[in-house]
């Protein structure tokens, strides 16, 4: 799968950290795609997904954790094919298979915190 920049305004905020954005990244539209976070980093992060559904929710991410972020236990997954989430510098790719049996996702959007 091709990745290209795209505007979809992804970013990811970190506690105690400048929050500076991400360059935007995207595949071809990936409709139910979950969102991973990959904190490779000694401090633990907050994530905000700017998204409706999700409006007011935060989610901490534990230093060098690989975790899919939930909702009332249910993997969060795009309808659009994009996130819309503010933070950190890292980088991002799309896995087709992650998450896909485990959580019902089409494949899943990871972002790598360094």
């Amino acid at each position: 799968m091709k990745l290209f920049a795209a505007g979809i305004g992804l970013a990811i905020a970190a506690a105690a950290a400048p929050v500076v954005f991400a360059a935007s990244a995207h595949a071809d539209p990936e409709p139910n795609a979950c969102l991973v976070i990959v904190n490779n980093t000694p401090s633990n992060v907050s994530i905000t997904v700017n998204n409706p559904s999700f409006a007011g929710t935060n989610w901490t991410v534990s230093p060098w954790a690989n975790t899919i972020l939930t909702y009332h236990n249910k993997a969060i997954i795009t309808t659009g094919g994009d996130w819309n989430i503010n933070g950190p510098t890292g980088s991002w790719s799309y896995d087709p298979n992650l998450n896909d049996s485990a959580w019902g996702c089409n494949g899943s959007w990871v972002f790598t915190i360094n």
